[in-house]
C-alpha cells in the first residue's frame, strides 16, 4: 500500500477540523463535538487561484434531444448560473448564432450545426490553489484535489479547473495528461492521471469493468442504526446539473459502513461499486443520513440548483484508489495541504485502514 502526502505517517491520523468558524454553519456548530474533514474551518484562511477576466468563444453542441428548443430554455439548462435577462440581451445585441445565423428570443434551435457565441470578459469563479502533485512515474501522475474544483473545463470554469491548472504545472512535460476517472467538483481528494497510452488503456479498461476498488469518507447528518448497509437505487439525470434516485435510471450500489458516531452526525465510509454521477450523494440521501453540508441533495436542500452550489466544498473525501491488477493501492495518510493541522489520532482505529 502507498501512503501519500507530506511526511506520510505510520501513525494514521483522519484529520478533523478543530478550528470552526463558530458559525451557524452546519459542519461548525460546534469544536468540541462537531468536527469537519474539509482542510479548514475558515475559508478566508485559503490560498486561492484567481483568473483575470479574459476574451473566449464558446462553441455549444446542441444534441437530438435539445433540437427544437427554444434558444432560451436551452441556454438556461446548460448554463443555470447565468440569469434569463442576461440571455435575452446578448440575444438582443445579435451576439449568439449558429451556423453563421443570429439567434433572436423565441427563435428555436437545428441540431446542427453547433451555438457560437463570444464572452468578451469572461470572468471565472476562483478556486483554492491547493492543487498537489503526490506522485510522479512513467506511468500516471496522482494528485489531490481541492474544493470546490472542477476536474474539467465547463460552463462557469474553463482555466480553473484541475486539468488546465495541472498542465500549467507541467509546462515542461511533454508526456500527456490523460484522464482516467473524475471526481465531482465539491469533492476534494485523489485523482489519477495516465502519461501514457499503454497505462492509461489498462487503467480505462479497469475502471470500466469496475475493478477499480474507490473509498471515500463522508460526514452525514444523523445517527444511522445500522453498522452496514448497501444502497442500490437506480440513478437518471433530473435535468441540467441534478440527478435523481428513479426506477428508470442506471443501475447503481454503493456500500456504506459507520465508522463513528457523535452528536447528530456520523463518519462514514463510502464504497461505491457503480460509477454513476452525484452517486454517493444521492445514495446517502437515500438511506436517510445526506453529507451533512451537501446544498444540493442535503437534508435541508430543495434539490435545485441555485448561485452557491459550487462555491464551497462538502464533507466528502476520495481517500483511497486501488487497482489490484496493476499493484496499485494509495492512500492519504495526512491532509496534503494542511499536514500539521489537529488531528484525530486514528492510530487504535483499524476502520480507517482496511
Amino acid at each position: 500500500m502507498k501512503q501519500v502526502g507530506p511526511n506520510a505517517i505510520t501513525r494514521h491520523k483522519f484529520l478533523f477540523n478543530k478550528d470552526p468558524l463558530g458559525s451557524d454553519h452546519p459542519l461548525f456548530m460546534n469544536v468540541d463535538t462537531h468536527p469537519s474533514i474539509l482542510p479548514y474551518g475558515n475559508a478566508l484562511s485559503r490560498k486561492v487561484c484567481i483568473q483575470q477576466p479574459y476574451s473566449r468563444f464558446v462553441t455549444c453542441r446542441v444534441s437530438k434531444q435539445e433540437a427544437g428548443l427554444e434558444i432560451t430554455d436551452f441556454l438556461m439548462r446548460r448554463f443555470p448560473f447565468r440569469s434569463v435577462s442576461e440571455w435575452e440581451d446578448r440575444l438582443n445585441a445579435g451576439r449568439i448564432e449558429q451556423g453563421g445565423v443570429i439567434l433572436g428570443p423565441g427563435d428555436r434551435l437545428r441540431p446542427e450545426p453547433p451555438l457560437r457565441f463570444a464572452n468578451p470578459a469572461q470572468n471565472e469563479p476562483s478556486v483554492p490553489d491547493e492543487v498537489c502533485i503526490l506522485e510522479k512515474t512513467e506511468d500516471y501522475l496522482l494528485v489531490y484535489k481541492p474544493a470546490p474544483l472542477p476536474v474539467h473545463p465547463g460552463g462557469r470554469y474553463n482555466r480553473n479547473t484541475l486539468t488546465s491548472i495541472l498542465r500549467e504545472k507541467q509546462r515542461e512535460d511533454a508526456q500527456p495528461l490523460l484522464v482516467l476517472h473524475r471526481l465531482d467538483s465539491v469533492t476534494s481528494g485523489l485523482v489519477l492521471f495516465g502519461r501514457n497510452p499503454a497505462f492509461t488503456r489498462k487503467a480505462q479498461r479497469a475502471f470500466a469493468e469496475g475493478r477499480v476498488k474507490k473509498t471515500y469518507l463522508a460526514l452525514v447528518s444523523g445517527r444511522p442504526a445500522e453498522d452496514h448497509i448497501a444502497v442500490d437505487s437506480p440513478i437518471r439525470r433530473k435535468h441540467g446539473y441534478v440527478f435523481e434516485c428513479h426506477k428508470n435510471g442506471k443501475s447503481s450500489h454503493t456500500d456504506f459502513e459507520v465508522l463513528r458516531r457523535f452528536d447528530g452526525f456520523s463518519l462514514v465510509r463510502c464504497l461505491p461499486r457503480t460509477g454513476r454521477t452525484h452517486q454517493i450523494r444521492l445514495h446517502l440521501r437515500e438511506w436517510g443520513f445526506p453529507v451533512i453540508d451537501d446544498p444540493v441533495y442535503g437534508s435541508s436542500s430543495s434539490g435545485e440548483p441555485d448561485s452557491a452550489v459550487q462555491n464551497l466544498g462538502i464533507a466528502l473525501l476520495h481517500s483511497r484508489l486501488c487497482i489490484p491488477q496493476e499493484g496499485l493501492d494509495f492512500r492519504l495518510s495526512a491532509h496534503p495541504v494542511a499536514p500539521d493541522l489537529m488531528a484525530f489520532d486514528a492510530s487504535d482505529a483499524d476502520f480507517l485502514l482496511d
